[in-house]
């Protein structure tokens, strides 16, 4: 009786964490692109990731370090013309440090209708919330695609914001090769190719990003160090308090 017992609530359990995909294909698309993300070292996944490289973007090219921590938290820093600049979002609030010499100045990010920081600090993503159970998560499987001779199982995502998602993962490795940000009319905000892969610690992550705007602005993300599950302490994406 005691065994029956264990096994309905454990039906139970996986009936709640998966009910957000009711497709059994993309299911497995997605759980396959999940296993991607472990290894034996860190069968949890990515909790943190720390980057270091050049970024690109026109005329401006500098060193950046990139740290992310799930779910919501992402911090830049970097030099630009004799400014050092800070840019984190704590999973509420923006905020921007700039210091020129002994020139400090501490301000909160304003965003513009589209919300790029909050964006980029979901560690997760769509399709691995929509995985863990999370309500409000709207995900389908679409026509497949070819991106530079490669398969490509394509799956729109959704949920209660302006903006939704389509995720390109590679039909043979499942590895994420590209992502769209859609407006509200379906129309592209926002283009993000991922190459390079390298494994790190076990797990393939991307050392080669670009990004193409509406408007045409390429962004360049060219990753020398990666390392993952480092500790990083909550406060580290915290507004200075002077």
């Amino acid at each position: 009786m005691y065994r029956i017992y264990i096994i309905l609530i454990t039906a139970l359990v996986l009936q709640g964490t998966t009910a957000q995909i009711s497709n059994s294909k993309v299911f497995d698309i997605i759980e396959r692109y999940d296993a991607t993300l472990r290894s034996p070292l860190h069968p949890e996944g990515i909790q943190t990731i720390v980057r270091k490289g050049m970024h690109t973007e026109g005329d401006k090219k500098f060193e950046l370090t990139l740290t992310r921590k799930a779910p919501y938290r992402i911090r830049y820093e970097y030099i630009l013309d004799g400014i050092e600049t800070i840019i984190a979002y704590n999973g509420d609030n923006g905020w921007q440090r700039l210091q020129r010499g002994g020139s400090i100045s501490i301000l909160d990010y304003v965003p513009d209708d589209y919300d790029w920081l909050r964006q980029s600090a979901d560690l997760k993503g769509h399709l691995l919330r929509a995985l863990s159970g999370e309500a409000g998560i709207e995900i389908r499987l679409l026509e497949s695609e070819v991106i530079e001779g490669r398969a490509m199982h394509v799956i729109f995502a959704s949920d209660d914001s302006d903006f939704s998602m389509k995720y390109y993962l590679n039909a043979r490795s499942h590895y994420l090769q590209k992502v769209d940000i859609l407006d509200s009319e379906g129309k592209i905000l926002e283009e993000t190719y991922f190459s390079d892969y390298r494994l790190i610690d076990g797990i393939p992550i991307a050392g080669s990003i670009k990004t193409i705007k509406k408007d045409g602005m390429e962004t360049h993300y060219a990753w020398d160090d990666i390392k993952i599950n480092q500790t990083v302490y909550d406060f580290f994406f915290e507004k200075p308090k002077f």
